[in-house]
């Protein structure tokens, strides 16, 4: 009897795990938006710096993408909403804080607190400074 006391005793102790330690990285807000064209989620978050765009993204949908190497990914579906579906000429594009982003989903770090919006719209001719 007392051999048992002693296995369960042995296997109890090895069981607990002293916590983890705190983690001293800061958290960073993040709003994110996936906008369909006829249903719109929003979710709030937090990442750690240099979390990407396509991470945070990927975060709260199923998204499909393309690699293009130096370049980065390319989103081209989320959630099994493809683009061009049917010949409707509308195409996944990202915005952060409102305005249109001029670098890769895979690419763009986040390093302060921004909304992501991912939308399902008509390609647009964006000016590049």
């Amino acid at each position: 009897m007392k051999f048992y006391f002693l296995v369960l005793a042995v296997l109890l102790i090895g069981c607990i795990q002293p916590p983890p330690p705190e983690s001293t990285e800061e958290w960073i807000a993040v709003t994110i938006v996936i906008d369909n064209g006829t249903l719109s989620k929003t979710v709030m978050d937090e990442v750690i710096p240099g979390t990407t765009a396509l991470e945070a993204f990927q975060k709260v949908a199923i998204l499909h993408t393309r690699d293009y190497g130096n370049l980065g990914a390319y989103i081209d579906g989320v959630d099994g909403l493809m683009e061009n579906a049917g010949g409707n000429g509308k195409f996944w594009q990202y915005y952060a804080d409102g305005e249109y982003a001029k670098i890769g989903v895979s690419q763009y770090p986040i390093r302060e607190p921004v909304t992501l919006v991912l939308k399902y719209e008509s390609q647009q001719t964006q000016e590049f400074e």
